[in-house]
């Protein structure tokens, strides 16, 4: 019995020292990461139909306002570019690219569209731009037959240095 009491003694004591001992020295971890050019264009609208013209727009030369919307994040300075990719109009109609026009809505003039790149708008890093574009297709009584038009605007969002 004086044994497993000597025992159980030897034991707590060896536990309470080691209780009371010196703490072990505190050591670093260094975290990292690389933050690399990251970007985001969201289409908000992936199909914008103009209004069906009447004869006022035949009149006033034009159809509009057809608004879609993209969305740009960036870490990093960047410039959206529109360019159109191709074109339709019905059968034995030759309907020119440049009928068909474009512009941020902020702004007052209309661009023609082309199957070159054309500068939307650049800017600063951003949690979220929205980017409203007006649409318009020029119309003409003797060439504008009934039928379907169309264009595919290609928009592309890439670091501006």
């Amino acid at each position: 019995m004086k044994k497993v009491i000597f025992l159980t003694l030897v034991l707590c004591l060896g536990l309470a020292m080691g209780a009371f001992a010196e703490p072990a020295a505190p050591t670093n971890v260094t975290v990292g990461v690389a933050v690399v050019d990251t970007q985001e264009l969201v289409n908000n609208n992936t199909l914008v139909t103009l209004p069906t013209p009447t004869a006022a727009n035949y009149n006033a030369g034009y159809t509009d306002i057809a608004t879609g919307q993209l969305t740009v994040r960036s870490n990093v300075p960047w410039r959206l570019d529109v360019r159109t990719e191709n074109w339709s109009s019905p059968t034995g109609i030759n309907k020119a690219l440049v009928d068909f026009q474009w512009k941020r809505q902020i702004h007052s003039v209309f661009q023609s569209s082309s199957s070159n790149n054309q500068l939307v708008v650049n800017s600063t890093p951003t949690a979220g731009t929205n980017i409203n574009i007006n649409y318009r297709m020029k119309l003409d009584w003797a060439n504008d037959a009934p039928g379907d038009y169309s264009l595919v605007q290609l928009y592309t969002l890439t670091k501006d240095s």
